[in-house]
């Protein structure tokens, strides 16, 4: 996609960086600006001066701008089974977007079809078969983890609207960067069952929701991830009322 609005960027320019050391390459945290060391920033035109995919990788909230990051080919990201743990060990280059100038693909009229789950139920086994039956996919984009932490999913966030933007406007170009034609399906984080409606499109009305029996589930998740009983039925019941 080669369309970006540029009316409103003489004060706020797209910046592109080179990626000089990538941090927390083993870690499950979620994604964000610090995972990179970066070289100086320098404006672009339009996105159309940077080659190559880029994919929409973190939001940052300080400087409220979209992150995309460059090096990385659309299929590559499709076939690992975290895509943003596959991000922050292969990116080359970053290119950041003022929120209010996203999307970068004016033109891209689709949205992601979202996979919600409570985790631990085969929600990345799911992403993995609509890979093979060629439905382009990635599992878990952190943008959307970001946008329904309790801080940014809150009523008293200033920063919610022009963060919802942005996030709307990263999973269109998502689906620009994935294939031509077609649906995408974004399986995420368990997290963003706190606030569906922050991340749903309303251009796409179809979402997906993965869920398991509730014992079978409650043995796998604490095993993995230690939770207490209480912190175990509370995540199970956000994600019912997701």
């Amino acid at each position: 996609c080669r369309t970006v609005q540029t009316e409103m960027n003489r004060e706020r320019k797209i910046l592109r960086a080179e990626i000089v050391g990538a941090h927390r390459t083993e870690r499950i945290s979620i994604s964000a600006i610090s995972d990179f060391s970066l070289g100086k920033a320098r404006a672009v035109p339009d996105v159309g001066a940077v080659e190559g995919t880029l994919l929409p990788y973190c939001l940052d909230f300080v400087h409220r701008r979209a992150v995309y990051v460059g090096g990385v080919g659309a299929g590559e990201a499709q076939e690992v089974p975290f895509y943003y743990l596959h991000l922050r060990r292969a990116a080359r280059t970053t290119v950041t977007v003022p929120w209010e100038l996203t999307p970068l693909c004016r033109d891209e009229l689709r949205a992601p079809i979202l996979l919600f789950s409570p985790g631990r139920c085969g929600s990345t086994l799911v992403s993995r078969i609509l890979y093979e039956a060629g439905v382009a996919n990635v599992s878990e984009a952190d943008f959307y983890t970001q946008a329904t932490s309790k801080f940014s999913s809150s009523p008293l966030n200033p920063l919610r609207r022009g963060m919802r933007h942005a996030v709307l406007g990263m999973g269109r170009d998502l689906c620009a960067s994935l294939s031509a034609a077609g649906p995408v399906v974004v399986k995420l984080r368990a997290e963003s069952c706190r606030a569906p409606r922050l991340v749903i499109d309303p251009n796409e009305r179809r979402a997906l929701f993965v869920t398991r029996n509730f014992e079978s589930w409650a043995r796998s998740t604490i095993q993995t991830f230690r939770n207490g009983p209480r912190k175990t039925v509370q995540k199970y019941l956000a994600a019912l009322a997701c």
